[in-house]
């Protein structure tokens, strides 16, 4: 999660169209993936009757089938559906819209306290044959030191399981994690038999931050269908571009970190790094940029020695390769979430960014055009 202050005015664009036939074009084998730009689309969620219903700072997507999909915020204890409708042809957005919200229950089906246990609800996996969303949260209810990990029925948004750090021995390395640099990302298989997860920033145990010359090591966690650790792989996030220059207000804030993964149909991963930084003239900006993460060679760091922490110790990091970058003005350009959509009429799929907006009804869209899945 970033949070930028003063954030400029944001402009918001109505936008309507009629949506195209979604055939599409017989699978083709699978290849290497690549990465194609299809458009921002910018809309405005309805106004909330209560506050903490309002889709604002949403950071995780999920993707549930047609027009529709689920997404969760880092302010609030709510989950928001969304209906996005796509340009078969070219993968853009013409129309998207935000539903009805469905807040948060405990298992005992009372509200969670939004002043308390609303923020830092980062990442979202769809289950479909549970009929429920898995959560990645950078706290434990009020606990802002450990990160934690739930299960809420789509019916009544009822908590169903929760996961601790303290759950598995296996996971309680991530109570050394740095204040919300915890469980940002989350993704998995819609049949619940395959999870990942992953911290935004690097344990304390495991090196510093990312840096203007340095990146950092991240922990990508491999779960089975009972949620149990596989094993983890260390991943380095970039650097990020240059210290920030302007305005002054925003200096020190630089920051480089992995802000969400995607578990694609086939088994390979995708990695979304974001940094907010200074651009060329040192003017604050963000990068998001998107990896083809390939963990088969690297060495799993869930066992010794390395289950006590990275730093001083030797270990085959997962191998990246770069499909995209975009570069963005701080105009509601945190783009945080992704999900992967329906296939196109050519046969590719559509990949949505979501952007967290600091706050407000303001939202953002980026669409993107993936090539190389069977």
């Amino acid at each position: 999660m970033i949070r930028i202050p003063s954030a400029p005015g944001r402009s918001v664009v109505a936008a309507c169209a009629a949506l195209c036939s979604l055939s599409v074009a017989p699978s083709a084998p699978a290849g290497p993936l690549r990465v194609t730009a299809a458009g921002r689309f910018d809309f405005e969620a309805p106004v909330a009757a209560e506050p903490r219903l309002l889709a604002e700072e949403l950071s995780g997507i999920a993707w549930m089938g047609g027009d529709r999909y689920v997404a969760v915020g880092d302010e609030h204890a709510c989950l928001h559906f969304l209906s996005i409708r796509l340009d078969a042809r070219t993968g853009r957005v013409t129309a998207a819209r935000v539903e009805r919200p469905l807040p948060l229950r405990d298992e005992r089906g009372a509200l969670f306290p939004d002043s308390t246990e609303g923020p830092d609800r980062e990442g979202i996996r769809y289950d479909r044959a549970a009929g429920a969303v898995w959560i990645s949260n950078e706290r434990t209810g009020r606990d802002a030191s450990r990160s934690s990990l739930s299960r809420h029925s789509l019916s009544d948004g009822r908590r169903t399981r929760f996961i601790t750090v303290d759950s598995d021995t296996a996971l309680r390395i991530f109570a050394t994690q740095r204040k919300n640099l915890g469980f940002e990302s989350l993704t998995g298989r819609e049949d619940g038999r395959e999870t990942w997860i992953a911290n935004e920033g690097p344990l304390r145990v495991d090196g510093g931050r990312a840096g203007e010359s340095m990146g950092g090591v991240v922990r990508l966690v491999k779960l089975d269908g009972a949620m149990r650790p596989l094993a983890q792989f260390a991943y380095v996030v970039d650097p990020y571009p240059a210290r920030i220059a302007s305005p002054p207000l925003l200096r020190g804030y630089d920051v480089s970190g992995l802000s969400d993964l995607l578990l694609l149909p086939d088994g390979r991963l995708i990695a979304l790094e974001r940094a907010f930084a200074g651009d060329s003239t040192g003017a604050a900006s963000l990068r998001i940029r998107l990896y083809e993460a390939d963990v088969s060679g690297a060495t799993d760091v869930s066992l010794p020695p390395y289950a006590k922490g990275l730093a001083g110790e030797r270990y085959t990091p997962a191998a990246k390769r770069l499909l995209w970058e975009g570069r963005f003005g701080l105009t509601n350009s945190n783009f945080e979430g992704i999900a992967l959509g329906p296939r196109l009429r050519n046969g590719d799929r559509a990949l949505l960014l979501l952007a967290d907006n600091n706050g407000g009804a303001a939202e953002a869209i980026y669409a993107l055009r993936l090539s190389g899945l069977p």
